[in-house]
C-alpha cells in the first residue's frame, strides 16, 4: 500500500469478521450485514493507535 512503512490507514468500507491487519491497512468494517438483515462482523467497535499500531476492543 501506499507508504505502509510511514502511514497507518484505518478504513470501514470493506465489511470483515473480526479486525484484518494486512499491509498498513486495519479494516474495521465489522457493523455490516448480509441481505436478510443478519450481522456479518462481530458487531463490535476497536480503539485504534495508529502512532503504535495496536488496537483494542472498546468496552
Amino acid at each position: 500500500m501506499f507508504r505502509d512503512d510511514l502511514f497507518y490507514q484505518v478504513v470501514g468500507h470493506t465489511p470483515v469478521e473480526e479486525p484484518l491487519d494486512l499491509g498498513g491497512i486495519l479494516t474495521l468494517d465489522l457493523f455490516s450485514t448480509y441481505s436478510n438483515g443478519d450481522p456479518y462482523g462481530n458487531q463490535k467497535i476497536y480503539i485504534v493507535d495508529t502512532e503504535t499500531r495496536k488496537y483494542i476492543e472498546a468496552l
